[in-house]
Order: C-alpha cells, then structure tokens, then sequence
C-alpha cells in the first residue's frame, strides 16, 4: 500500500484555522463574481499545510496554477494497483445467444454487449457478402459524455448506404440508445427506418410515437453492465478507504445542483477523508460549459481520468465513490457510472435525484456536509456496516441488470429467440427439516426458481444450482441470491459463502475444502465445462449473526422511541429510515418500533424480521399480510408499544437529516415540554425547506432557548397549517392522554394528528433547523398516482377531521381559513388535471363527497371533464 501513502498526505497535515488566512485573501473570496467558488473549502483545503488557493479556470495560466496544487499523479498510482486485479473470472450465467448480430455501434453499447451473442463489426461501407452471416443489425448510439456523436454525414452514411442492404437481405434492425433525453435527433434519424428503438427512457414510446413511423416498435430496457468487465472480483487485493468523485459535474446553470455537490465534498474533508476526483475535463482546462462546474477549492484532489482499459479496476479499489447526478428531477436518467459503481462492489453517494431514490435506496444521498460527515462516520466506525452497504449494491445489481437480459430483450422483440427462461435451483435441505427456518426466510428474485427437496430425493432433471442447506444455521433472506451472483462473477463449478471470512479474501478464486461446518456451498450440475478448476469465495454476510436477538438489551436505557409503519419497502426501511437513525447521536437510546402493516411482499417481511433479530433496539409487530391502506393502523399500534419518556415517527422511505432527533430530545429533557419541532426538508423535483418553525413563531413567543407556550388560538391563527410528525418529539405520557386515533385507511392522516396535537400543547419547543427529509415522488406511492383510490384514501379522514372540528368548535373558521383553498389549490387541479377521462365519473363522486361534508358545492363543465367549486364561479 506504499503508493496510497503518498495520496493520504494531505490528510495527515494540520488543519488551518479561519484566522490564519490573509484577510486580503478573505476580501478577494467574497468580492468574486462566481460567488460558487466561495467556502469554507479555502479554510479546510490543506496540502502539505498550505491554504489552497482560488484556481480561476479563465486565467490564460490556469493549467500551471492547478500543477501547482493538484495531486495529478494519483491516477498512476491507482492504476498500477489496478493493473493488479482480475479483469473477470468469467461468468457461468453470462447467457451467450447463438445468434449472430451485425453491430455498428458506439463503444459503450458495443462493450456492454460483448459476449451475449456472435458480434460481426459492420460499417456503412461493408461489402454485401460479409452481410450474409448476420441475422439482425443492432446499431448501439454512442453515449453522451463517454464519446462522440456521430457526425451528420456519418448517420446519412448509416441511414442511406447500410440500412438499404440490410432491408434487401429481410433482416430486421434494432436501434438502442441511453442518451435520452439528449442527442434524441440523431436517434430519430436512424430509428424512423428500423423495427425496434429501445431506450433506458421510460416514457420513450410518449417521446418518439409521434415522430416514428407506427410499426417501429418503441420499448423501454433498463440501465444495465457486462459482468465479464464491471464485476467486484478481487478488489479486496489494494482497499483504499477513501472516496473518488467521478461523473458528470453540474452544468453552469445548476446552482443547487452544485452546492449540493459541494456539501458532499466538505463533509467528506471536514472528516479527513481521502477524496479523489477523476475529472479528465477540469485538469485539462477545458472550458466550464463542456466540463461543468468543480469547486475550485478541491482542486488539489484532481486527477485524470483512468484509462478505458482499467477503468473497472480502478472502480474496485475504492470504498467510496460520490457521483453528481446530471438530472435531479428524472426518474430513470442516472449516470451509468452508479451502476457500475454499485455492480463493483463500492458504495456510492450522490447528489439527490428521483430516479436514483426510487431504483437504489442503498445510495446515499446525505443533505449537505453535516449529514455528509454522519455518514462518514458511521461507514468508518462500522466496518460490518460498510461491507453490507456494499454488498447490496452488489446484489441489486447482478440480480437484474447483466447486459445478457437486453441481448435476450432485443432478440425477443425481433422473434429471434423465446421467452426467457429461469435460473433453476435446488435447495438441498436435511431428512429432520432442520433447515426449514433458513429456507422460509428466504427472497427468491426475478429470473430464479428455487425449490426445496429433502436429501433422499431425486433432483429435478432441470437443476441448474444445488445449494447444500445450512445445518441449524440462521440466515439472511438473500442467501439464495447471493449464491446465484457468485456463478454471475465467476466460471466455475462451485461457490462458497463462508461465515466470517476476511474482506481480503472473498470474490476470489479459492482451493478452500468445502466441508467446513461453517460454510454454505454453491454447486453448478447445469451442464458446460467450467473456465476455473478452483471454487469461487463469495462473502459470507448471508450467514453473519450480528447482535443479540434480545430486544430489551437496552431498553433501560432508553428515552426516545421511533414508530416506523412498514408496508411493503423492507428495502427503504434498511437503507433509508434506519440508515438515517444509525447516523444519529442520539442512537444508543432509542427504541425503534417497526410495525408490518401486513406487507404482501415477503423480502419485506424478512427485513423486518431480521432487523428485530440483529439489532438490539429494535422491536417488531407484523400484522397478518394484507395491509389496512395507509399507515394509521403501524402509528395507532406502535404507539401502545411506547414504553420510553418520548416518542416520534419516521415513514421507512423517509431520512432523518443530519442529529435533529438528538438536539430534539436535548430540549425536551431540559424542560418541561408537550413536545419539540423542526422543520422538514422536501425532495421531489427539486429540494425545499417547509419551515414548520417559522409559521409557529409568528403565533408563539418563545424564550432564547426556543421553548414558548402556545396560545388557545394558535390553530387557527395559523390557518390549520399542518406539519409533519415525523419533525417532533413528544412526550409519550401527554400523546397518549390525547386519545388521539389517526382513522384507518387514510391518506394525509398525520396531518388531522398533528393539528389535534397543537390544539392540545400547553408548552412546546421550536428547533430552527430541519429534522426529516420527505422524499415526494417514490414510485408507487397512491400521493402521486391520481385515481379513485386516491379519493377514496380521503374520506375516511375528512370525515374524522370534520367531526372534530365541529366537536371542538372550529368548523367554521376551517372552512374559511383552509378548507376551501385546500380543495382549490389540491383536489380540484388533481381532478382536472391528473385523472383519467375513464375514472371522471367515480373521482367527482368521490370529491363531492369530501366538498359536501364542509358545506363546499361543487359544480362540473358540460364535458365533465373539470370541476370547481361554486362560491369561486359565482364571484
């Protein structure tokens, strides 16, 4: 490790101090125009104990200025280990088709798709003959920021010179593309004359319907990598514990997309991390609007980008890798790179977007440099915690995103080949069944049919893998998985999952026995010679047994419990709300209540499951799979299980936000409080702050420490503004004296529960800063799919909320302060703007409903397509 010495140097040197910068320079820094170049980078950025200067890309010296304070050379140095490590071990369930594909193709696609099928190199000047041999033409578009456009005059050449031979043999042609929504033109040109576009767009067949001709056939295929080049074996050889920056950097007019990078970046400095950026444009002094904009007060961690050739390689090194995400509000145009980042056994951290949210919960996306830092922390603290961030990158990856399912997809959708087939497993259990537990915790993926048969039975004739069953051994739910994965990552007869086996040893070829007691084995009966005679060590995580399994373990210790309603997210659960609560100080005592709605999905329910296994200060409550319809049924029940001083919520697919819980809980154990809030940070398209504190301090008076008492009227003065209560603590003795029953099967039910709690507090504490992040646009939640159901989920709540208010005598000031702008402003553009001509009918039945329970008539256009209400028509 002598070469990754000499990249930690800047970390061992001494911090400089905000004072011991020249006030001139001070002066200088905050009199710039390009005010992105501005923080406290110029205080923190050390190299061999020098403040790093400001680097101005448009000074005519600005290579020799970066010379002067980059670490240029780490790339060789990373390269060299790189050289080190296996391009691949092959890979037993790389499915290779027979059929033999002509391919013209920029070099991206055409590497992903080596080893799939027969390839033949075509050109726009092939010679017929050679055409003769090919049973279809894939033209793959080259790849935005990874090479070149092809020129005009090469698409004419393409499209006029190649496509008509190719047409005279009947062949069909298949284009694919993966830079939507860009160079979507010269997609166009070449897909109006094919039979299949494919696209990563999900809404490709919306975008291209209209300019294609009506039998192109449009379809969707998902980001994907060649396990025979991006693959995790052997990076356990040269670890480097440290972070690289890589992708594309955010364009000139993406300021929060910047400074959200940029917080990245701090906390990792703050936290001395190793931090390399592989940014080739910048250290080449390319100009802003092609290379994007870098924090010019990180420059001394620039370096070039690796070479193509070891580029896999030098991915495996890291632990870390932080990826700028190019288009924040998209939901499927993330970089490549997370793939292949995550399918290298590295975990990654990016800025926010909703494609990246929805597809891998497991990325991290912390909310500037404080939550970067917590991170940070715990990843270095936490060497099991680590690996497992890893390995599920590793795991969501392989199971469905190697390169050889859109090979099958293409062939598919040209009537080359059939519907795909299932990996077939055997689970080779025990005559006394002393391996039923392991086998029902198990979550079987998509593509892979498992079985269990007893040992004295016939395997069927089918069998592909033949797992021997663990012996009284507890598991995790994705032993199968990981086992299949290994014969992805390696050609050979055999994989093993060891229990305990060092990081350094495992992706990696082994003469190790197979007959350790504390070892899972793997065996390939599927037919073919195998590439490698040794057997492939895969980690043994599956079988690891970390913590106790006493849920009371700290329960003397602790003050604050967390009721998490669980329905069918398992994995938000495990890399969003409980990775968040690791982070926080305030940890170590809390008791954390997850409370299964019925989750129909079973890796879901195993999740559960094992959490409340391994971790110490967790306690569980699944009720019988089928789901009450939203979330009151896990809050009403996790509070009854409360047995701590305070109490909160956090929603699984949602973060807690730097230590907000710890610094909640501090001013509730300092006074005599009903309960304590923050505010809430949104990410949907875009980031915003809902400022809970600041609609509370125009109402109550609080003292320096925050704390005010809260005046009868409050709720209304603040017009029933609701606020989150996943942003509070409360007290659980004052909460549970309230009654309070959020209704069942509603949507927006926290919201009636939060205005019912400000309508009962005496005393409580405003905390200026945010608590929670709420992630709005997760695929498949009923807010952002507009239906009857979305309607329905609202009745059950307005007619608790309406019988309240009367009850209490607010029903009237409601009405006017809120309710009426509240159907204008959310139900009303839902309806005319988002539900389906087909659904009208049953929606406005629905809404009138909602309106009729607040005295608010609704009317409706001839067409029946819009409502509104009649008060606004007749003013």
């Amino acid at each position: 490790m002598k070469a990754i010495n000499k990249i930690s140097v800047a970390r061992e040197q001494p911090r400089v101090r905000s004072d011991q910068i020249d006030a001139s320079m001070r002066l200088e820094q905050t009199k710039r125009k390009d005010e992105h170049y501005a923080t406290e980078g110029f205080v923190l950025g050390v190299k061999q104990g020098k403040v790093i200067p400001y680097v101005d890309p448009n000074r005519p010296d600005y290579l020799d200025r970066l010379a002067a304070v980059a670490e240029l050379d780490v790339m060789d140095q990373l390269e060299a280990q790189a050289s080190d490590l296996p391009l691949t071990f092959g890979s037993r369930l790389l499915k290779r088709s027979d059929t033999h594909v002509g391919i013209i193709s920029g070099a991206t696609i055409a590497g992903l798709l080596e080893g799939t099928a027969n390839f033949h190199q075509v050109s726009p000047w092939s010679p017929d003959e050679s055409l003769s041999e090919i049973d279809l033409l894939l033209v793959g578009m080259p790849v935005v920021d990874r090479e070149e456009a092809w020129s005009k005059a090469e698409l004419e050449q393409i499209k006029f010179k190649l496509f008509p031979k190719i047409r005279e043999l009947g062949l069909p042609i298949v284009v694919v593309t993966m830079s939507d929504p860009m160079r979507t033109n010269a997609t166009i040109t070449l897909a109006e004359d094919a039979d299949v576009l494919l696209t990563t767009n999900p809404d490709g067949a919306e975008m291209y319907g209209q300019k294609l001709a009506m039998d192109v056939r449009i379809e969707h295929f998902q980001a994907c990598f060649n396990p025979l080049y991006v693959s995790p074996v052997g990076r356990g050889r040269h670890r480097v514990q440290g972070a690289m920056l890589g992708g594309k950097l955010p364009g000139t007019g993406q300021r929060q997309r910047f400074q959200a990078l940029r917080g990245l970046l701090t906390g990792l400095r703050r936290e001395d991390e190793m931090l390399v950026a592989s940014q080739g444009g910048v250290v080449a002094g390319l100009d802003e609007k092609r290379t994007g904009l870098f924090p010019s007060e990180f420059a001394n961690v620039l370096t070039r980008d690796p070479k193509p050739e070891l580029r896999s390689r030098v991915l495996r090194l890291m632990d870390l890798h932080v990826i700028a995400h190019l288009h924040p509000a998209s939901s499927f145009a993330h970089p490549q790179e997370t793939l292949e980042v995550l399918a290298s056994g590295a975990a990654a951290m990016s800025t926010y977007s909703v494609g990246l949210n929805n597809e891998y919960p497991h990325v991290l996306l912390p909310d500037g440099p404080d939550d970067t830092q917590l991170q940070i922390r715990l990843l270095r603290s936490d060497d099991d915690h680590l690996r497992g961030l890893q390995l599920e990158g590793i795991r969501r990856s392989f199971n469905t995103r190697t390169s050889d399912r859109l090979m099958r997809q293409v062939l598919r959708l040209v009537g080359l080949e059939g519907q795909e087939s299932k990996i077939h497993v055997v689970w080779l259990g025990h005559d006394d069944d002393s391996d039923l537990g392991a086998w029902r915790s198990q979550t079987v993926p998509e593509g892979v049919e498992a079985q269990r048969i007893k040992s004295s039975e016939s395997v069927p004739e089918d069998t592909e893998i033949i797992i021997d069953a663990p012996v009284n051994m507890r598991v995790r739910h994705h032993l199968i998985q990981d086992a299949v994965n290994g014969f992805r990552m390696a050609s050979v007869d055999r994989v093993l999952l060891t229990r305990n086996a060092p990081s350094s040893s495992v992706f990696e070829l082994t003469e190790t026995s197979d007959a350790d007691e504390e070892t899972v084995v793997a065996r390939w009966v599927g037919g073919g010679v195998a590439e490698h005679d040794s057997a492939f060590l895969m980690d043994g995580s599956a079988l690891s047994t970390i913590g106790s399994g006493s849920a009371d373990l700290r329960s003397s210790q602790a003050d604050l419990s967390v009721i998490v309603p669980v329905y069918n997210n398992g994995p938000y659960l495990l890399r969003k709300c409980l990775e968040s609560l690791r982070r926080s100080s305030a940890f170590e005592c809390m008791e954390i209540i997850l409370v299964d709605d019925g989750s129909t999905r079973e890796e879901t329910r195993r999740i559960v499951q094992e959490t409340g296994y391994l971790w110490p200060n967790v306690r569980t409550h699944l009720f019988p799979p089928g789901g009450s319809g939203s979330a009151s049924r896990p809050r009403n029940h996790g509070l009854t299980m409360v047995r701590t001083p305070w109490v909160t919520y956090l929603d699984p697919d949602n973060e807690a936000v730097g230590d907000g819980y710890a610094e909640l809980l501090d001013l509730c154990r300092k006074t005599e409080l009903d309960f304590a809030i923050g505010d809430m940070l949104r990410y949907a398209k875009t980031r915003t702050l809902t400022r809970n504190v600041g609609i509370l301090k125009s109402v109550i008076h609080t003292d320096e420490s925050g704390v005010g008492e809260v005046p009868e009227d409050a709720l209304k003065r603040i017009s029933f503004q609701p606020m989150s209560i996943q942003a509070l603590v409360a007290k659980t003795e004052w909460l549970k004296s309230l009654n309070l029953v959020q209704p069942l099967g509603a949507l927006g039910q926290d919201s009636l529960f939060f205005q019912q709690m400000l309508q009962g507090a005496k005393r409580i504490a405003l905390l200026d800063k945010p608590i929670h992040t709420y992630y709005g646009e997760v695929a498949g939640s009923v807010v952002n799919t507009v239906s009857p159901i979305f309607f329905q989920k609202y009745l059950p709540l307005e007619d608790a909320r309406s019988e309240w208010l009367k009850r209490d005598g607010l029903f009237d000031d409601y009405v006017s302060r809120r309710m009426q702008r509240y159907v204008s402003v959310w139900f009303l553009p839902k309806f005319n703007n988002a539900v389906r001509p087909e659904d009208k009918d049953e929606c406005f039945r629905l809404l009138n409903t909602i309106c009729e329970m607040y005295q608010l008539p609704l009317s409706r256009s001839e067409d029946g397509q819009t409502a509104a209400l009649l008060e606004i028509v007749n003013n």
